[in-house]
């Protein structure tokens, strides 16, 4: 064991306490200044990961907007035995915008746009599952 020590030890009985305490500080201050940095950029991922689910939230919120409309008329067409075409469905939900979606008549995709803004869709490697506008 002492010889594992000795090189510290003979450094240590070299140096006056002003370095020693510089150097006993130092070997506290690197370590410590390492893991908060560590720290500080793993919050940083997961403020990013929290900012992208809330975007896939206002997206999908947008897009449920669009398409529940579109579900409940299918399934009265269905009901009712006579299902339309796309495009006369399509007509008929431009010329009865509800309240709630006020975009129906764009496509989804602009309307995810305008709710989301321009970064909706920003590639995440952590967050495959949000959709891209």
């Amino acid at each position: 064991m002492r010889r594992l020590l000795a090189p510290a030890v003979a450094l240590m009985q070299r140096l006056r306490y002003a370095h020693k305490f510089l150097l006993l500080s130092l070997l506290i201050a690197v370590p410590l200044g390492l893991l908060t940095a560590l720290w500080l950029a793993e919050l940083d991922r997961r403020l990013d990961n929290a900012r992208q689910e809330m975007r896939g939230v206002e997206y999908l919120t947008a897009l449920r907007g669009l398409l529940e409309p579109l579900a409940e008329a299918d399934a009265r067409a269905a009901i009712s035995g006579r299902r339309e075409e796309g495009d006369a469905l399509t007509e008929r939900l431009r010329r009865r915008p509800s309240a709630s979606t006020p975009w129906i008549g764009t496509s989804a995709r602009s309307s995810a746009r305008r709710v989301c803004g321009p970064r909706c869709g920003r590639a995440s490697r952590t967050a495959p599952s949000v959709p891209a506008c």
